[in-house]
């Protein structure tokens, strides 16, 4: 019984550190945005970073979606292209 409950203890134990471990290396690893999708939003009007009514349609009128068609086909391009 004893050995049971100490192989128990040494398994959580492992288990610890290794989430210990994985949660280290997922702080340490840089950020997954990339430079071209800052450099591409860089030029958009700043939100407002408020969720009131009267903020939030401001934003939208604000927001330009003629490009939207083609930026959305790009993307589909580009995800067919790595898929093949």
């Amino acid at each position: 019984m004893g050995a049971v409950i100490g192989a128990i203890i040494i398994v959580v134990i492992l288990l610890l550190i290794g989430l210990y471990l994985w949660g280290a290396q997922l702080a340490q690893s840089p950020s997954t945005v990339t430079e071209e999708v800052v450099e591409e939003t860089s030029d958009e009007a700043p939100l407002t970073g408020t969720d009131a009514v009267a903020d939030i349609e401001s934003d939208l009128e604000a927001t330009e979606f003629e490009e939207i068609d083609d930026e959305l086909n790009s993307i589909e391009a580009e995800l067919e292209a790595e898929l093949q």
